[in-house]
């Protein structure tokens, strides 16, 4: 209903992307978690290998570009748990493996799978956006 009303289009106008470990099984019934959500709201969801450092790097880009005067990435301010995950930037080890935090890692994992793809196409192309009334 949001989609319809803030922007004037519906769930099948947009673009789905999902975390690749989506596509996986589950033990229960065989089917995966996107092939379920795909079957009752007749969806495509689209997913694709994210590699952290380079999906970490296009989001820092996203949040500083600028298109028409507005940012690429923009957080709405009430979403605490995103901003304050944000402020506790992405930490690796001394090998440079990425740390999991078992919290704001979620949330960062699913900004990079669906901001990655976006970023690597408007990246070669010409990109309009669409802020939604609140």
């Amino acid at each position: 209903k949001r989609l319809k009303s803030n922007f004037g289009i519906s769930i099948h106008d947009v673009e789905w992307w999902g975390d690749v470990a989506g596509r996986q099984r589950d033990q229960f019934d065989g089917f995966s978690i996107l092939r379920r959500i795909q079957e009752e709201f007749k969806l495509t969801i689209k997913t694709m290998r994210v590699l952290q450092f380079h999906s970490i790097e296009a989001i820092r880009d996203m949040l500083t570009t600028e298109i028409n005067g507005k940012k690429l990435l923009r957080v709405y301010q009430n979403c605490h748990i995103t901003l304050n995950g944000f402020l506790g930037e992405f930490q690796v080890d001394d090998s440079g493996k990425l740390l999991k935090d078992g919290y704001y890692e979620h949330i960062h994992d699913a900004l990079r799978y669906v901001c990655f793809p976006l970023y690597k196409r408007i990246k070669h192309s010409k990109f309009t956006i669409k802020t939604p009334k609140y």
